[in-house]
């Protein structure tokens, strides 16, 4: 059942990285429009210290990542998988060049331990009616977006993805 639970974890945070992706496409050259809901771009990058989760930030060397986060749960060459408590997983993505492309964070269960949307993205994100939250910020100065989203219900969580522009 651990496991059943966990890939469903890892699936949903790898969606929500490809989600924040997709989000940040460029519009074409033919004019047509991206949609730009939930979606705001910024010249700096958020004055908090969260967009280098644990000590790591987008670009820095696989060996140094894992220097820093330690031994992964799973790990591969374009990814590692931690499990840092029964509340928080992290996936770390890696590029070609074996530096982190993307940081996907999420925390469930005791979502106290989950950091705001404005210590993340530097700004505040209007809940919808359920209490849900989904926001994405560019920092295109700095190379890098951060989407926030924070689910409700049963089984509540807050996942924040980092991911290189």
């Amino acid at each position: 059942m651990y496991l059943f639970g966990r890939n469903i974890l890892v699936t949903v945070s790898f969606l929500l990285v490809a989600i924040s992706g997709l989000l940040l496409v460029p519009a074409s050259a033919s004019g047509q429009a991206v949609a730009q809901n939930n979606v705001a771009a910024a010249d700096t990058a958020p004055k908090s210290g969260h967009w280098a989760y644990r000590n790591i930030a987008i670009g820095m060397k696989t060996d140094e990542a894992r220097k820093a986060l330690g031994n992964p749960k799973d790990k591969a060459d374009d990814q590692d998988l931690y499990m840092f408590t029964d509340d928080e997983l992290a996936q770390i993505y890696y590029d070609a060049s074996h530096a982190v492309s993307a940081i996907s964070i999420t925390y469930y269960n005791d979502l106290k331990k989950a950091p705001a949307a404005r210590d993340v993205l530097g700004e505040e994100a209007a809940p919808k009616p359920d209490g849900s939250v989904f926001k994405t910020v560019r920092f295109v100065k700095a190379g890098y977006s951060v989407s926030y989203s924070k689910t409700t219900g049963s089984s509540p969580s807050v996942s924040i993805t980092f991911q290189k522009l």
